[in-house]
């Protein structure tokens, strides 16, 4: 909504405009789809020691403000004509469209994503010895079970926890600090590496856990997979990101290299041992989506030759690309291990 400004040019009353329109917290009892935190706690139907969304917490966006300003600055350079937000771009020199612009609003979203990751372990040698296998994320619940939260990661991550003859654990935040907590598998897609778990506790532990899991809104349905559009990855490659037994996920920039339709899509971005199971976001004008999960690298090869012309040396290396599994795959894969919550 605009206010009136008849008495002030449009930059000028830029500033009243924004304290009178643009909220600066958000409201008492407002909602916004855009987080949810969860806590412990079997419930009826869903099994014991699942973990549940417990309520909402209201996220007020800065950039929901960017068009409006842009939109203004574009009214004043073209002396009172405000332009269509297509055109924009075209009519004001200098002005991009927000979407333009590929890491737009990414300390926003790395602050919400690094709490829905997890660090996927499994126990080492001794009691104090972690072993990191890879990364999760967090899910909400779908239409059928709409307080389950569920994680998801790699297949590949799990079957090595399998080979080792271990169960996998997922680190999480509570509200007493960094914990790992058991988890069981409920549904694999060996074919394109996806699997889902659900954390479990003991009976009877009421655990308050300050991790946001991805709304299954925020879910691409393949149309944000445009060549060159921004994205993070949040994990914890080389198994960083848990030193000391507290939580601190690693944040990278990327962008899509190549989207040929398929199960899989390129992104031009460095990933590594540990990011399996690393979200993917993009980056946009308040139109945050997650467009898939890093499943694998690709590698090209070094080869070295003596003086005499003999192989010395060949060993593969991290070529910057990192292939993903969309969305719409993993969405599908955790409808069906929900179903076996609400059973």
């Amino acid at each position: 909504m605009l206010c009136k400004t008849t008495m002030y040019p449009p930059l000028r009353a830029l500033p009243l405009i924004l304290s009178k329109c643009v909220p600066l917290s958000p409201k008492k009892g407002s909602r916004d789809p855009e987080t949810r935190r969860v806590c412990a706690g079997g419930a009826k139907g869903q099994g014991e020691g699942s973990f549940q969304v417990c309520r909402s917490i209201n996220i007020y966006s800065p950039l929901r403000a960017l068009p409006l300003i842009l939109s203004l600055l574009a009214l004043s350079l073209s002396n009172g004509s405000l332009p269509a937000r297509a055109d924009i771009v075209s009519d004001v020199k200098g002005l991009p469209h927000p979407d333009s612009i590929t890491f737009l609003g990414a300390e926003r979203v790395a602050s919400n994503l690094v709490r829905a990751v997890f660090v996927v372990q499994v126990p080492g040698d001794s009691s104090n010895d972690w072993q990191t296998i890879g990364s999760g994320f967090f899910v909400g619940g779908t239409q059928t079970a709409r307080t389950a939260v569920v994680g998801v990661t790699c297949h590949h991550v799990v079957e090595i926890a399998a080979r080792l003859n271990k169960e996998p654990y997922a680190g999480i935040n509570t509200e007493n600090g960094f914990r790992r907590s058991r988890c069981r598998l409920l549904y694999v897609d060996a074919t394109n590496d996806i699997a889902v778990l659900a954390p479990i506790h003991n009976a009877g532990e009421n655990i308050e856990v300050e991790n946001l899991p991805i709304p299954l809104d925020m879910f691409d349905n393949g149309s944000s997979l445009v060549e060159g559009k921004g994205v993070l990855i949040t994990g914890y490659p080389l198994a960083l990101g848990t030193e000391d037994d507290r939580n601190h996920p690693i944040v990278r920039f990327g962008m899509i290299a190549q989207n040929a339709g398929r199960s899989v899509f390129l992104i031009d971005g460095t990933a590594s041992h540990g990011n399996s199971g690393s979200p993917v976001v993009t980056l946009g004008d308040n139109n945050d989506r997650l467009v898939g999960m890093i499943r694998s690298v690709v590698t090209d090869r070094i080869t070295l030759f003596d003086g005499n012309g003999a192989l010395s040396a060949d060993f593969p290396y991290n070529a910057g690309l990192a292939r993903a599994v969309r969305a719409s795959l993993i969405l599908d894969a955790v409808k069906k291990a929900e179903r076996k919550l609400s059973e």
